[in-house]
């Protein structure tokens, strides 16, 4: 039996990578620069590094994934989510133009896509798991248990996802 294949989507140093690999996965992490090398790193072993941008990342290529997982840039998010007033004018800003959100979300939205891309080339659901800042939830869509779409959001665990992996939040007093 072959081991069940992680997606890392945004790889950067393949911390997801090296979590999935440790549990007996292969990892594909998708990146537009290999950071590993860029830091004079040694690549994974059980590791595929695809070169790709993630906006126009065919997602059936994902296909044999057990699962996807996401960390998208969060810079803007984090920024606007302060209580500075460059900050605040910026959300402002991005919130006067519905063109200027999807450009804003366009990162999660393309994960979203591959994953329904993935899922319908292998006939089955793939899970999708998105981490990032808690500043971007009220950017994008919610979490949703009944599409399986998980978010780790900063300090805002969930812990209940339905895929082959456990997963335990790094500040067990918040749960």
């Amino acid at each position: 039996m072959s081991a069940p294949l992680a997606v890392d989507l945004f790889s950067g140093l393949d911390g997801w990578g090296e979590a999935f690999i440790a549990e007996g996965y292969h990892v594909l992490s998708i990146d537009i620069v290999d950071m590993r090398k860029e830091l004079g790193q040694p690549p994974l072993e059980g590791h595929e590094l695809l070169l790709e941008d993630i906006h126009t990342l065919d997602g059936r290529c994902c296909k044999d994934a057990n699962v996807i997982v996401a960390s998208p840039p969060c810079q803007k998010y984090s920024y606007m989510a302060m209580p500075w007033k460059k900050a605040k004018a910026l959300a402002a800003w991005y919130r006067e133009s519905p063109e200027r959100i999807a450009e804003l979300n366009a990162l999660f939205n393309a994960c979203f896509r591959i994953q329904r891309e993935a899922s319908e080339a292998a006939g089955r659901h793939i899970p999708l798991i998105v981490e990032n800042v808690c500043g971007a939830q009220k950017w994008g869509r919610a979490s949703s248990m009944a599409l399986r779409i998980v978010f780790f959001m900063g300090g805002c665990p969930r812990a209940d996802a339905d895929c082959s992996i456990g997963i335990q939040s790094a500040r067990p007093e918040l749960e």
